[in-house]
């Protein structure tokens, strides 16, 4: 009974035996179709890629390979190295050159006397070209000129009459003058101190004279009272009331 039980148990196991390696037959050969036919569609897929394509895909591959290695460590790593840059510090030696005193300078008393010698011939110089004012004894001189320069403006000066005191010109008018207005007397006295300024320019450039002091000027009645007297600021003032 046991050798029965026993050859029956055997021939169970051999029949699983059997059905498991034919089932692992069926399932390697159908793996290996699997792969074929893989391999066929690669392969066809493959042949249509473009030459360019085929390149980039080995590139890639190389890549990945090289990169493996590296992680694996069987290939070694590629470091670049920084370019080390060495500063070269030139010096420059400067000579400095030390100057002689020259044996031949003049003590510093010469040059001052220098100095002041050209200072004082200078303010000399200015002192001759700078013209002068006019003084009493010339008065008469430009009386003249004046009375002269009027006459040929075609003004008549029979009723007027000038005269000097010092610097300052004098002239006279008949006495009805004081009756005027006095906006007709401002006229009149602004127009003849015009002229004086007019006659004394040409006057002064042919007397080398200052042609910038000019006389100061009044204009009087016969009777001697002040009819106009020019200001200090250069202006005629009316005196008359």
């Amino acid at each position: 009974m046991k050798n029965a039980r026993m050859s029956s148990d055997f021939n169970m196991q051999k029949d699983d035996l059997a059905s498991t390696f034919d089932e692992t037959f069926v399932k390697n050969e159908y793996l290996e179709k699997v792969n074929n036919l893989r391999r066929s569609k690669m392969l066809s897929r493959w042949k249509n890629l473009k030459r360019w394509q085929k390149w980039a895909i080995v590139l890639v591959c190389l890549g990945l390979f090289g990169k493996a290695l590296e992680v694996t460590g069987l290939a070694p790593k590629t470091e670049t190295e920084p370019v080390k840059t060495v500063q070269t510090s030139t010096t420059t030696s400067s000579k400095t050159k030390t100057s002689k005193p020259s044996s031949s300078a003049k003590p510093s008393s010469s040059k001052s006397e220098e100095k002041v010698s050209k200072e004082s011939s200078s303010e000399s110089s200015s002192s001759e070209d700078k013209l002068k004012d006019i003084t009493e004894d010339q008065m008469g001189s430009f009386i003249d000129y004046f009375k002269k320069d009027l006459t040929e403006k075609a003004l008549d000066i029979s009723t007027y009459s000038f005269y000097n005191r010092g610097t300052i010109l004098y002239m006279t008018v008949p006495n009805e003058y004081k009756t005027y207005s006095k906006a007709d007397l401002q006229n009149f006295a602004d127009g003849m101190l015009t002229k004086e300024y007019e006659a004394f320019n040409v006057w002064a450039a042919i007397n080398n004279v200052n042609y910038e002091r000019y006389p100061m000027f009044h204009i009087k009645t016969d009777d001697g009272n002040a009819l106009a007297s020019q200001q200090l600021n250069g202006q005629m003032k009316i005196k008359v009331k």
